[in-house]
């Protein structure tokens, strides 16, 4: 019983058709978050959400989650300082490795993710530190790490969900049941905050088209909208491991159904939240 608890690949398999493999991995789900929990509640300091919960619904107007998908580079091609005074911009990890980056100046830039704090992305870790001086956007990242970037310009929040328990999409509370994905939780804080509607590009779930398969086995290339290094990605070793981390994501956007959550692009991704052409977006 506990060979698929070592096994990372289990964490993006979505059951779907077995009832004991349901079970198995809602077993896993529960021990992997109870561990994690362990881990972080020594780690997170006293108050560190006080600031993010005095900003709940103080905020209105639209927001656009730019996520890591290559359709994300289609905002290359309308007027991007239009788009800018209309929108509040959500971003993330690598942003500032992107072409988009030499035109737009996010206002919350999402760092969740256990390897910027490595010594490797120290480079990184510096630019972000630089851009935010300049450009006095918010650092949104986990309580539970050191501030990345400016302690006044950073907001907390708790990311450790206890994935599919729950239809709870709070980013104060690990009972969340969102996948622990940083784009996910890019559209619950832009709720929280009060932002509506919320529009959604580069969130593509075309993973399909990024596989690589030879005799070695399969391997997932680079499918971001920014520079990246060919990487294999831990636990998504099989075609049905890598389809099933886009079904799971795909799945879980029906938390988000009751809201005004819109994804945007040249051609839908999925059928769980309204679809806007980016034509028509822009136009908006």
């Amino acid at each position: 019983m506990t060979n698929y608890l070592r096994d990372k690949g289990f964490a993006y398999e979505y059951i779907d058709s077995s009832f004991r493999l349901l079970l198995k991995w809602k077993y896993f789900t529960l021990r992997k978050f109870l561990a994690v929990e362990r881990s972080h509640r020594k780690l997170r300091p006293k108050n560190g959400l006080r600031k993010t919960k005095s900003l709940r619904n103080q905020m209105s107007g639209p927001a656009v989650i730019i996520g890591n998908g290559p359709s994300s580079n289609e905002l290359l091609k309308i007027d991007l300082q239009q788009f800018k005074m209309r929108h509040t911009l959500f971003c993330m990890n690598f942003f500032y490795s992107s072409e988009l980056a030499k035109s737009l100046t996010p206002d919350y830039l999402f760092i969740c993710d256990s390897p910027f704090w490595r010594k490797d992305c120290s480079e990184y870790r510096d630019l972000v530190n630089e851009k935010q001086r300049l450009g006095n956007f918010m650092i949104v990242q986990p309580d539970n790490f050191e501030d990345f970037g400016s302690k006044t310009l950073t907001l907390k929040i708790r990311k450790n969900p206890l994935t599919s328990f729950s239809r709870n999409i709070s980013i104060t509370s690990s009972f969340a049941g969102m996948p622990n994905y940083t784009a996910f939780y890019m559209i619950a804080t832009a709720l929280y905050l009060g932002y509506s509607p919320i529009y959604i590009i580069g969130h593509d779930f075309n993973h399909y088209k990024f596989m690589h398969l030879d005799s070695n086995g399969v391997k997932l290339l680079p499918h971001h909208f920014y520079t990246e290094n060919p990487a294999p990605w831990a636990g998504r070793n099989t075609v049905s491991r890598i389809l099933n981390a886009n079904l799971q994501q795909i799945n879980a956007l029906k938390l988000f159904a009751d809201k005004e959550v819109f994804t945007v692009g040249t051609e839908p991704p999925h059928d769980i939240l309204p679809f806007v052409p980016l034509d028509k977006f822009v136009n908006f």
